[in-house]
């Protein structure tokens, strides 16, 4: 038997309202309810995911976080462009995962391919051929 602590009506938890507990509300171990997201939709919720705050919205809140997120992302990089010790020369496209690829050379010379992800984080952007 699973203890179970209840969720009122009209409780808030993110984005989610309370608006009842669900038709067939035992789900194997998670009691539902019915919760109405801010943007209007509705959703279920398991009361434990709403109390641990695993649960705060329809997904909607993912979906504009991610829009956010690849719009940023998205942006192309210009010939020209330095990030560190390299800078960019040439826009590859994509690679087989999606990821914008630039070719760059570095201040020594040296010419290598990078994400524009991993240029835009700060990772690795020196070259160790002039080191040696």
């Amino acid at each position: 038997m699973t203890r179970h602590i209840p969720v009122c009506e009209g409780e808030v938890f993110g984005r989610l309202t309370v608006i009842g507990m669900s038709r067939g509300a035992e789900n194997g171990t998670h009691v539902m309810y019915q919760c109405l997201c801010q943007c209007g939709a509705k959703t279920e919720a398991a009361a434990s995911h709403l109390r641990r705050k695993l649960r705060t919205s329809c997904g909607c809140l993912r979906t504009e976080l991610a829009k956010e997120l690849g719009s940023k992302s998205r942006k192309k990089l210009e010939r020209g462009e330095r990030f560190g010790s390299y800078i960019v020369m040439d826009d590859l496209g994509t690679n087989k995962h999606r990821k914008a690829i630039y070719k760059v050379v570095c201040c020594c010379g040296w010419q290598t391919t990078m994400t524009g992800a991993r240029l835009r984080s700060g990772l690795k952007l020196h070259c160790y051929h002039s080191d040696t």
